[in-house]
């Protein structure tokens, strides 16, 4: 009898030992199941949270793209209107030294003209024409310069000579001969008809060979021929 009771208090242990067991299988299970489900959500929970970290760091990306494509295109913009401006100051610097030269060569004419004027008033000569008849007597060749010179010999002249260099040598339509080179010893005391004129010319300096003569800025007057034949 005592065997019989000892066995089934043994297997009713048995038994709470197994529903006890089972049970904490079950709690387990459930925390486990729980513990997934937190895992789960904090997984879900860092993935949108990633997913909007994402979002933000490629909108700032683009956001930086554009900052950039618009800082090169002012740079660009800006570069350009720096050319744009040393250009202008460029074609600025050369249109004042344009207006410069236009207004020196202006007040060269204006003193060319009142120093023209100004011999004008003193020399009621100036304009007056001759026809002579005149022999040819001597030529000489300069270093940069050719002078002619005639002997006047028709009734009405004077005996005194007239002498041209290339400056007062300007023979026009009809004359025999226009250059200067053209003549030579061979021709001396060969008869003329000049035509001569009375005239303002540039005064010239000679400055040696290899600058020749320059002009001053001056003026004088004298004889200039203007046309010549040959007398028959």
């Amino acid at each position: 009898m005592k065997k019989i009771i000892f066995t089934l208090l043994l297997f009713q242990v048995g038994v709470s030992f197994a529903q006890s067991k089972k049970e904490q299988i079950e709690i387990l299970n459930l925390r486990k199941d729980s513990l997934n489900n937190v895992l789960e959500n904090e997984r879900k929970i860092n993935t949108l949270t990633l997913q909007e970290h994402k979002s933000a760091i490629d909108m700032a990306q683009n956001q930086i793209s554009l900052l950039r494509a618009e800082v090169k295109k002012g740079n660009d913009n800006f570069d350009q209107i720096k050319q744009e401006n040393v250009q202008l100051k460029s074609n600025l610097g050369a249109q004042l030294n344009e207006i410069n030269d236009l207004k020196l060569q202006l007040k060269n004419k204006s003193d060319v003209i009142s120093s023209i004027e100004g011999i004008k008033g003193v020399d009621s000569k100036i304009g007056e024409e001759k026809e002579l008849i005149v022999k040819f007597t001597n030529i000489e060749f300069g270093d940069m310069s050719i002078y002619i010179a005639f002997e006047p010999v028709s009734s009405a002249a004077s005996a005194e000579s007239l002498s041209f260099a290339y400056w007062t040598w300007e023979p026009g339509p009809g004359s025999i001969e226009k250059e200067m080179e053209d003549f030579d010893e061979s021709e001396y005391g060969a008869l003329y008809k000049i035509k001569i004129k009375y005239s303002v010319v540039k005064d010239l300096e000679y400055q040696g060979f290899e600058i020749g003569n320059v002009e001053t800025g001056l003026f004088h007057c004298t004889w200039v021929l203007t046309k010549i034949e040959a007398v028959q």
